[in-house]
């Protein structure tokens, strides 16, 4: 069902001062209509034109000086073309109820051929300061009431007869200060004609100030809603008829479509095609094509068939699991993207029969028996038959007579991401404890941050300062209750701004509807800065999103910049408060000096590897290699997809060895040597299957040191650059390990460290043969066959050198070391 709109402006002389609010209403009213993608069809008559184009105008000079400029039709983007630069003042003057009379007329013939239509109405778009004809305001209400057609008038308020002539309000519109007792005249014969047809049919006005904001914001596409019916289990033996139906769902900005730039009416078709990838790029067929799961080197091919016996197969349902203490689900592990509101499925039902339908009662007890006992209600849900189950939770809301259950999906198990994070050193208790002069030293440490009564209180008055509504005033839909509590909103909220999230439109898809208009109006004009859509600051910063773009926007901009500027004396007020009770806080700069800030920097370099796999030096592997390489590996996996069969672009988890091997031969020595250490890391630190990939881990070093020996003895040219690489990567392995205590000697105690899956791959693996390459394997490689040996169990010399330095340590009065790491790291990490 559609609406239809017969909108009349008033172009005559008299509208000179009011004109750019009247086009500025009907655009927004009309571009409202249109990315809504209402269905309202819409007519347009001028009033006061110089030409006179109307079907009931005749010779003898009736219903002069009126324009149909367009009949009843669709809404379509002409209209606002029309709007925005069609438009203009004429010199002579129109009667506004004579263009009734024929808006009327008009969409009396124009509906007979209609069905289904929702609405008639009549929008009159004047300030009323033209002559008017009473003579025929009976006939008018006679038509309007017998063809049912609601009126609305934008430019002039009506309001009571006791009023008397509006005053000219601030930007223009009423009466203009150009022959100021003819337009008065002529504005109180007016204003007697349209209150009289107005009162008699109960018609809406407004003054463009209350228009414009009104309007001004954009309305995503209606979607007309059906109840989810379905029967809510409760055991085995009750079932309760319910309806559910959404109540917020996350609205998306409109998709765009793929568009011919040079011709945008020509249609585009996307077609998909599949290639293999192989030197030819063989083009495949769709129907060849499934779907696969990577299960470490083995791909599993998932046809249709096994989705369906994936897919659940329950029918739909409303179960009930249990109930349990609203604060036993938190609001964390609320999902989904809409909120369902259930209600009894009945149809009308007297709230004074005693005999009403079970489902209303059975619901009505449920709910305030969940109400009172602070519970909710534990659910299955299945939507139909083709849907998994999920898991949702029924809160009770009463609200007057209205009672409902409100259910939200729930997260499942995979769904949550558990993270542990350090506690405040704030204790729970009092602050009264500070004085406790029995306290240990860790009490004293940890209420150090605990915040004194002065800085909490200048907290609170900072906060109170910033609000921006009354906590204790609800904001009610009715318009008494609204009215009633005018009073106390007012004095405990001055500014009286509305930010309650439901009625706060989306900025983003408010300027995305606001950057289709102008595109869509002015294709040549830019929307970057310089264009109409941009504003300029005095510092020459473009403010994307200003309050004349979106003038909806502009009256909640406008308090929340008064009650929360700067100038706002109780703000300022607060804010100094706050700033003098708090600690001073200054930056702390520690400067690097000879061997602890070498040590202090290695060890970041250690924690950015450990912790988020990157290679800030050349630990495994030169500094330039290491920068090629990792400029290469961005450039081959940008281009992966369109490498030949042959080529490889990098040592891939499912075969390392042959992925390496072919690199090498490719000639790419550094980049393969820095892809296998890469890969050898990840299968011995993975957290879940170390023991699983161990293998693979061990046959990788294997290659790469057999590869490393292999290479060098094969070239005439002692080929020794995969050796070094080798060794530089056996070497970084064990620093990490020393830099860590991770390496115990025989004279150490004994320390709880296996579970480090490097140590224990260190002490099972590269010691037992896979150590540093000598001399007497790679000639000229710099490492003699007792380096090598020293370099994997400890010289004697150094045991006794530590044990003794370790005696000297114990002796002293400063710190341990362990403590001094332990200390510099959480320097470092704050």
């Amino acid at each position: 069902m559609a609406a239809v709109v017969c909108i009349i402006l008033d172009v005559g002389v008299h509208m000179s001062p009011s004109i750019d609010q009247a086009l500025e209403c009907l655009k927004l009213l009309v571009q409202r209509k249109f990315f809504a993608e209402k269905k309202d069809e819409l007519a347009l008559i001028l009033c006061g034109t110089e030409a006179t184009d109307n079907h009931l105008a005749d010779s003898d000079g009736n219903f002069a000086n009126i324009s149909t400029i367009r009949e009843l039709a669709p809404l379509d983007w002409g209209v606002l073309e029309f709007l925005d630069d069609k438009v203009s003042i004429s010199n002579t003057q129109g009667d506004v109820v004579d263009a009734i009379i024929i808006a009327v007329d008009h969409l009396i013939e124009e509906c007979k051929s209609r069905k289904r239509v929702s609405e008639k109405r009549v929008l009159l778009v004047s300030n009323l300061c033209g002559p008017v004809d009473n003579t025929q305001l009976q006939k008018i209400i006679g038509k309007l009431r017998a063809a049912d057609i609601q009126l609305s008038l934008i430019g002039c308020g009506l309001g009571t007869q006791d009023e008397g002539v509006p005053s000219p309000d601030a930007n223009g519109s009423g009466p203009s200060n150009e022959e100021p007792s003819h337009h008065t005249d002529n504005l109180k014969l007016a204003l007697d004609a349209v209150r009289k047809i107005w009162g008699e049919l109960n018609g809406e006005s407004y003054t463009f100030d209350e228009a414009i904001p009104a309007l001004g914001l954009f309305e995503t596409r209606a979607i007309a809603q059906r109840g989810w019916k379905v029967n809510f289990q409760i055991g085995d033996s009750l079932s309760l008829p319910v309806e559910g139906y959404t109540q917020v769902k996350e609205t998306h900005p409109p998709t765009l479509k793929l568009l011919y730039a040079a011709d945008p009416a020509t249609p585009v078709k996307v077609i998909t095609t599949y290639h293999a990838q192989d030197e030819n790029a063989t083009e495949l067929d769709s129907s060849s094509v499934i779907r696969g799961y990577r299960y470490g080197a083995t791909l599993v091919p998932f046809t249709e068939q096994d989705m369906a016996a994936v897919k659940p197969n329950a029918e739909k349902c409303l179960t009930l699991i249990g109930f349990t203490k609203a604060a036993n689900v938190p609001r964390t592990l609320y999902v989904g993207d809409s909120v369902l509101v259930f209600v009894a499925s009945s149809s009308k039902v007297d709230e004074e029969d005693e005999h009403a339908e079970p489902a209303v009662v059975g619901l009505a007890a449920l709910a305030q028996a969940l109400y009172e006992l602070d519970g909710v209600a534990l659910v299955r849900r299945v939507y139909n038959r083709i849907c998994a189950p999920r898991l949702g939770v029924l809160t009770p809301e009463i609200r007057g007579t209205q009672v409902s259950l409100v259910y939200t999906d729930l997260a499942f198990a995979e769904d949550v991401r558990n993270f542990v994070f350090p506690s405040l050193p704030i204790p729970s208790g009092s602050s009264k404890s500070t004085n406790n002069s029995n306290s240990n030293a860790a009490s004293c440490q940890s209420l150090k941050l605990y915040p004194t009564r002065e800085q909490l209180s200048a907290m609170d008055k900072f906060i109170d300062s910033m609000m921006l509504g009354d906590p204790n005033c609800e904001d009610s839909d009715e318009e008494e209750e609204s009215n009633s509590e005018d009073g106390e909103r007012e004095e405990a909220n001055p500014a009286r701004v509305n930010v309650r999230p439901e009625r706060l439109p989306n900025p983003w898809i408010q300027r995305l509807f606001t950057c289709f208009r102008e595109r869509g109006l002015h294709p040549s004009d830019s929307l970057l800065a310089g264009s109409s859509q941009t504003q300029t600051t005095s510092d020459n910063q473009t403010v994307w999103l200003h309050a004349d773009n979106l003038p909806g926007l502009e009256n909640l901009i406008n308090k929340l910049e008064d009650s929360t500027s700067l100038g706002s004396r109780k703000l300022i007020d607060a804010r100094r408060d706050l700033i003098d009770t708090l600690v001073p806080l200054t930056p702390v700069v520690k400067e690097d000096e000879g061997e602890k800030g070498a040590s202090t920097a290695k060890r970041r370099r250690l924690m950015a590897a450990e912790l988020f796999g990157l290679n800030t030096d050349g630990s495994l592997g030169s500094a330039h290699n290491s920068t090629s390489s990792s400029v290469e590996t961005t450039s081959v996996k940008a281009n992966e997809s369109f490498l030949p069969a042959s080529q490889i672009a990098d040592v891939s988890s499912i075969d390392p060895v042959g992925d390496f091997v072919k690199l090498i031969d490719q000639g790419r020595i550094d980049y393969a040597s820095d892809r296998l250490q890469a890969r050898i890391i990840q299968f011995v630190t993975d957290p879940y299957t170390a023991s699983l990939l161990r293998p693979k881990a061990v046959g990788c070093l294997a290659a790469y040191r057999k590869m490393a020996i292999q290479r060098a003895k094969k070239n005439n040219t002692s080929d020794a650059a995969v050796a070094k690489s080798y060794n530089v990567f056996i070497r970084s392995w064990r620093e990490d390990l020393d830099l860590r205590g991770l390496i115990r000697r025989p004279s150490d105690p004994a320390t709880h460290t296996d579970d480090d899956p490097r140590l224990s791959f260190w002490n099972e693996v590269i010691i037992q043969g896979y150590g540093l390459i000598s001399n007497d394997e790679v000639p000229d490689i710099g490492v003699t066959p007792t380096e090598a040996s020293d370099f994997i169990t400890p010289k004697k010399e150094e045991e006794e050198e530590a044990t003794t330095n370790r005696s000297d340590m114990n002796k002293t009065t400063e710190p341990s070391s362990k403590d001094q790491d332990i200390d510099e790291l959480l320097d470092e990490m704050e």
